[in-house]
């Protein structure tokens, strides 16, 4: 089951970031507007990420690929494997955020630029407590759904 969660999760963000990247080489290209500069990359990622972590909690999505749990079983399983989903989720999250940025940056530019590894550090930092806050209230709303 965590394998479900991870791959829903990284497919899902890989494919709303790698839009909204793109989106915005388009954007800078047409009207030359760095919605980069303005931090809306920032918000857009931290929102992509979320939707992409409700998603991988969601046991319709689970269903799709295959058969799930009963609500009380995935629940359970959800609430026992909470850190290394939340783990699994930051490192997923760290590779994706990487290769869309070295992509994007090669594009723009026509050389990879590395981002900052503090940069890469201090989201990492973020996206892991954001991952334990989601995962652990995702766990509890569906106590009470």
């Amino acid at each position: 089951m965590k394998f479900k969660v991870f791959l829903i999760f990284g497919t899902t963000y890989l494919l709303l970031l790698s839009v909204l990247s793109g989106m915005d080489n388009i954007v800078f290209e047409l009207i030359g507007w760095d919605p980069t500069a303005d931090g809306i990359d920032n918000l857009l990622g931290l929102l992509f990420f979320v939707v992409a972590i409700l998603l991988s909690m969601n046991r319709q999505a689970h269903g799709l690929l295959g058969g799930t749990l009963d609500s009380c079983a995935f629940r359970s399983v959800l609430s026992e494997n909470r850190w290394s989903l939340m783990i699994g989720v930051v490192f997923i999250t760290t590779i994706v955020n990487l290769a869309v940025a070295l992509v994007s940056s090669s594009y723009m530019t026509e050389e990879m630029v590395w981002p900052s590894p503090l940069r890469t550090a201090v989201l990492s930092v973020v996206y892991g407590i954001l991952a334990r806050v989601i995962i652990v209230e995702s766990v509890e709303r569906m106590r009470y759904a």
